[in-house]
């Protein structure tokens, strides 16, 4: 009788353990913390970008289908760099929208120039396609505000990158 004891209390702590931490579920959405780390990297500077020639012209090539935000704490966050808040986007009309407004996005302008500091406060925008991987942008909020999907750069700092960065902003807000 004395085995059977012993496995029953070694089952419930391993169900305890497999419970998630109220931290873990911070920014989750409605599908729960399991179903956001699958759609969002947990701190932004884990971004897997992908690499094909689509990428090197365009922020966001072709017509994305769906689109997920994921919103990240900067530096000075109680999490620096980690995940505050998810927001898809179901509409596809309204991902190809937002996608043409990434692409609107110009190249930085030679020189030096002076920016606001930067505490890598981000945006990433996952568009996701049906016949090809997922493309994520990553968007800089402060400092010199730029838009990266890996291989291309593009400055945020013009009346259309603040719009953008603005619509973005208020789409991830808690």
């Amino acid at each position: 009788m004395r085995p059977i004891a012993v496995v029953a209390v070694g089952l419930a702590s391993c169900a305890v353990a497999l419970v998630p931490s109220g931290a873990q579920s911070r920014g989750a959405s409605s599908r729960g913390p399991r179903a956001t780390q699958t759609v969002c990297p947990r701190k932004s500077d884990r971004v897997a970008y992908r690499d094909d020639p689509a990428v090197k012209r365009r922020l966001v090539p072709g017509k994305p289908g769906r689109l997920v935000l994921c919103r990240y704490g900067g530096l000075n966050a109680r999490v620096p760099l980690g995940l505050l808040r998810v927001r898809r986007i179901e509409s596809a009309g309204r991902s190809d929208r937002l996608a043409k407004r990434f692409d609107r996005l110009h190249a930085f302008s030679g020189g030096s120039s002076a920016c606001p500091a930067d505490f890598s406060r981000d945006i990433v925008a996952r568009f996701g396609y049906r016949d090809a991987a997922d493309d994520y942008v990553t968007v800089d909020v402060t400092g010199c505000r730029s838009a990266t999907n890996g291989p291309l750069v593009r400055s945020a700092i013009s009346r259309t990158g603040e719009r953008l960065i603005r619509t973005l902003q208020r789409l991830t807000r808690q």
